[in-house]
């Protein structure tokens, strides 16, 4: 499944204690995930340094993150959820070479649900809200920076 540059970020399940825990982990998966793609837009355009969002810091954004987490946890059971979590972090783990690397998603029940989860919690529009506020969305659509996150290096 491919999901849009907006949409990189957020899910789980169980009993309270349980999900409690769920979305511990989650949310520490969600944190080294988004990390690791800071770094990379940083390495490949300093310029971006300073501006990109630091979702997992931001109130509206972990509105979303705890708003996806239930709805995948509502939908998917703890199943997609731990599917979630464990994509989150393996891909924290896997070098990016390219922008084309962060448009995949999870498979199964999560990445099935991830597009509803999207929707239902306003992803698109508060992402697209905090990267303007920050300045990543100004120099992220200045010349040559598209073309310095999809080289293959």
């Amino acid at each position: 499944m491919r999901l849009s540059l907006t949409t990189l970020f957020f899910l789980a399940a169980g009993t309270a204690a349980h999900a409690d825990a769920l979305f511990d982990r989650y949310f520490a998966a969600q944190q080294a995930y988004e990390r690791h793609v800071n770094a990379f837009y940083i390495a490949r355009v300093p310029a971006l340094e300073g501006k990109v969002p630091t979702f997992t810091e931001d109130p509206r954004a972990q509105e979303i993150m705890g708003c996806t987490f239930d709805y995948i946890r509502d939908t998917t059971g703890e199943e997609g959820a731990l599917g979630l979590i464990t994509w989150l972090e393996d891909a924290a783990r896997t070098e990016i070479k390219s922008l084309t690397d962060l448009g995949t998603g999870p498979e199964g029940p999560a990445g099935d649900a991830m597009l509803g989860a999207i929707d239902a919690c306003n992803t698109v529009e508060i992402t697209q809200e905090i990267m303007a506020e920050t300045g990543f969305m100004e120099v992220f659509s200045q010349p040559g920076v598209m073309d310095a996150l999809m080289a293959s290096e």
